[in-house]
């Protein structure tokens, strides 16, 4: 009786949203663009490579846990590379194209498309990577689109016709030689059925906060697009996998990958799981009437709702708050950043952002229905529509050292025009949907877009990387260019990069007063560039004070320190002092 009158309501919701007149294609307001700007300075260019791909597919970057200081990165068309010393490597520490064939394990056959979504789609440490004696000691993981022909039944079957696998494979580095993976380890962990090419696996990662004992700790999380097919007049997700946790389409899966309880016996299902226990969860379909609500839950989905999640990521500044942001991929006019949350239904295909969905047209969005709170979606705590990008594209809330100003931002950007965007990471909360700022990029003393940067290419296909210090990598997969995030500084005295001279680069200065630094690092406090923090520096500040645009209020909300203000008194009075020994002289 219940799951009939849930059903009933639910279908009510969506008439009464789809009899409201006041459909807009782009309902939400301009993306302002803010006084905070950024150096987006050249790291590594990976070179030319064969096939299709007029360079590598650059998807991913991180840091190996190790303390190696080694950077790898993902090659969509199936490897991962190396970057050592700040260069990028010949070597190449895993290709799953040429990994042979092992007994009792498929073979691999990856399906690779060109600048598509099939390919590899990400990769992980295990936590316990650099621990000797560990189970998990150099262990990682990838996540590749499959040929499905010759192989075993999916542990997943697709909901229709299969275009093709997505799997799940653990590795083993080689323990004679730590920039290789020995690719005879190879073990499968899970393989699912995909019905179309599109909105495929993504992203795969471990929670960076979760120590020993946690209960997260050790757990992988899976990015699982909807099954896809983005081409009319066949609507996306038409076999509802978004709306339905008996199926791992549409959803954050979490799995251990070392344990053996799921029913392949090559993972494990983690006790707290929302679902786990719970398989008489009701469930209602919204949009189709003619699909059978669900009444089994999947252990392994730990939140669904979800288009296309294609990236997600940990704010590691929080104090051991774990908080996870995804950002999920529209259809024709809502690009969204969702807060995670275990057991969150996130609403597509009868949501997409704040508003709820035309059954009979996806691209037509509506105010969202009264008494809309008894569906319990989970809406996004960011948002912008199709007038300002495309397709969102996840990255980092900002922990690093060298940009001050972007401390406690989450940035992230539109994956086809390359903009890059940011939020106040206190905003993003469940009931709040964070205002969006755009970032100013600078490249080579010039104002520039990514797309100018990448010499007017037709469109960015932005991804983002972070190191272990927290520092932010922009990468343009279409052209293999990996850049560094730092302070704009091309007002001189501007050491914090938001393009203003005022009292947080004072800070900077006094902050390292009388030390022996890198000569021409300004972000240590140096613009004179003498290689030592004192009166030249303070000299600088000071003779270009209040240059520039002042940042947005609340990033001047944060600046003034009573120390900083005491040491600025400081300094100005050694300045005058000097300034008088010299008029006499």
């Amino acid at each position: 009786m219940r799951h009939y009158l849930l059903l009933f309501v639910s279908l009510a919701g969506v008439i009464l949203a789809a009899a409201t007149p006041s459909h807009a294609a782009n309902p939400l307001p301009p993306i302002d663009k803010s006084g905070l700007a950024v150096d987006l300075v050249d790291f590594v260019t990976f070179p030319a490579a064969s096939g299709s791909f007029q360079r590598d597919g650059i998807n991913f970057l991180a840091e190996s846990p190790d303390d190696s200081g080694r950077l790898f990165v993902l090659d969509s068309r199936g490897g991962i590379r190396m970057i050592d010393g700040g260069a990028a490597s010949p070597n190449i520490f895993l290709n799953i194209g040429t990994a042979p064939n092992i007994v009792g394990q498929p073979n691999i056959d990856p399906v690779i498309g060109n600048f598509g979504q099939q390919g590899m789609g990400g990769f992980a440490f295990h936590p316990d990577y650099a621990t000797p004696g560990a189970t998990g000691f150099g262990k990682l993981y990838s996540a590749h689109s499959d040929n499905q022909s010759g192989k075993p039944t999916p542990d997943f079957p697709s909901p229709g016709s299969t275009s093709h696998h997505s799997v799940i494979t653990e590795w083993q580095v080689d323990p004679n030689n730590p920039n290789a993976v020995d690719v005879t380890s190879r073990r499968e962990l899970l393989r699912i059925g995909q019905p179309f090419a599109d909105h495929n696996m993504q992203q795969i990662g471990f929670n960076p906060l979760a120590n020993p004992g946690d209960a997260d700790y050790g757990k992988m999380y899976v990015s699982m697009g909807d099954g896809g097919n983005n081409n009319p007049p066949i609507p996306t997700d038409p076999f509802q996998g978004g709306q339905n946790p008996g199926t791992p389409l549409g959803s954050i899966l979490r799995i251990d990958p070392l344990g053996n309880n799921s029913s392949n016996g090559n993972y494990g299902i983690p006790a707290d799981n929302p679902f786990v226990g719970d398989p008489d969860l009701m469930h209602t379909q919204l949009v189709d009437e003619s699909l059978t609500p669900q009444d089994e839950t999947l252990g392994e989905v730990w939140a669904y709702g979800l288009r296309n999640p294609h990236r997600f990521s940990w704010d590691t500044g929080l104090n051991g708050t774990a908080n996870m942001f995804i950002s999920d991929i529209g259809q024709a006019s809502i690009e969204e950043i969702n807060l995670g949350v275990a057991g969150a239904n996130y609403g597509w295909r009868d949501r997409e952002g704040t508003f709820a969905t035309d059954p009979n047209n996806q691209n037509n969005l509506f105010p969202l229905p009264t008494g809309d709170g008894v569906f319990g979606y989970t809406y996004p705590v960011a948002q912008y529509d199709h007038d300002e990008g495309s397709a969102v594209v996840g990255g980092f809330v900002y922990r690093g050292q060298a940009i001050s100003s972007l401390q406690g931002k989450y940035i992230f950007g539109d994956l086809v025009n390359g903009r890059m965007f940011y939020t106040d990471v206190d905003d993003m909360i469940i009931g709040n949907v964070a205002t969006i700022h755009e970032l100013t990029l600078f490249h080579n003393g010039s104002e520039q877009t990514l797309l100018q940067i990448m010499g007017n290419a037709p469109r960015a296909d932005l991804r983002f990387g972070v190191d272990t210090d927290g520092e932010i990598f922009v990468i343009a997969k279409r052209t293999g260019e990996i850049f560094r995030l730092v302070p704009q500084t091309s007002i001189d005295g501007d050491l914090d990069g938001d393009g203003f001279v005022g009292i947080e680069d004072l800070n900077v200065v006094l902050g390292n007063w009388n030390q022996q630094v890198a000569a021409n690092d300004p972000q240590k406090g140096d613009p004179s560039g003498d290689g030592f923090v004192g009166i030249e520096d303070l000299n600088v500040i000071l003779g270009n004070w209040n240059a520039g645009t002042p940042p947005p209020p609340e990033v001047l909300a944060n600046v003034p320190e009573p120390a900083g203000l005491v040491l600025m008194g400081v300094g100005l009075s050694v300045l005058s002092v000097r300034t008088a020994r010299r008029t006499h002289s």
